[in-house]
């Protein structure tokens, strides 16, 4: 369907609303934080990044009472990108692996790979997955593990340490080809007690 060309004053407003939201974000951010928004993943997150840093600055403009938590849930997002050593798009997944974007699709949707979605709906692949002759061994099986995680969840636990296998992470056991140790950890997420 084409887009209609008849001026739309919600619309309008709303893009107006949101041009002054992101200027009040270009002229109170901090240099950090403008270098950390741009250097994000995208848009989107980056927004996000900088309203958790300008809220926390300036919370009296700010409204929301969730907004600290989100804020929260935001830089968390971040370590764990970092931590993970970046995310791949689509396409430089299929070319890490030698294989068709829908081979990766194919993947994520069997749950045979460790893909997260950005606030934009595009799944990304944390590139510590991959080795030097594509996935690390047992990677799928450690994604398969998880009884009921969001992948934002099993990223963490991939990357966090276990007090049980000598502070080494999920993702270190699998390159130290312990696969099953590693499973492991994912089978009891979400245990209590």
């Amino acid at each position: 369907m084409a887009r209609k060309t008849v001026l739309d004053p919600m619309r309008d407003a709303f893009r107006k609303r949101l041009h002054e939201a992101a200027e009040h974000l270009a002229d109170s951010a901090d240099q950090e934080t403008v270098a950390r928004a741009l250097g994000m993943a995208d848009a989107l997150s980056g927004m996000g990044f900088a309203i958790q840093r300008v809220a926390t600055a300036d919370s009296a403009g700010l409204r929301d009472a969730l907004a600290p938590a989100r804020a929260r849930g935001i830089a968390a997002r971040e370590q764990l990108i970092e931590r993970s050593g970046g995310l791949l798009r689509l396409g430089e997944a299929a070319e890490r692996l030698g294989v068709t974007v829908q081979a990766v699709t194919g993947r994520r949707s069997r749950e045979t790979i460790l893909a997260v979605p950005l606030p934009n709906g595009e799944w990304v692949y944390p590139a510590c997955q991959f080795g030097d002759a594509g996935l690390i061994d047992g990677i799928d099986a450690f994604v398969r593990a998880f009884e009921d995680a969001d992948p934002w969840s099993r990223l963490a636990v991939l990357l966090a340490p276990s007090a049980r296998y000598g502070g080494m992470s999920a993702l270190e056991l699998l390159e130290a080809g312990r696969t099953e140790e590693a499973r492991a950890i994912a089978g009891t997420w979400g245990d209590h007690g």
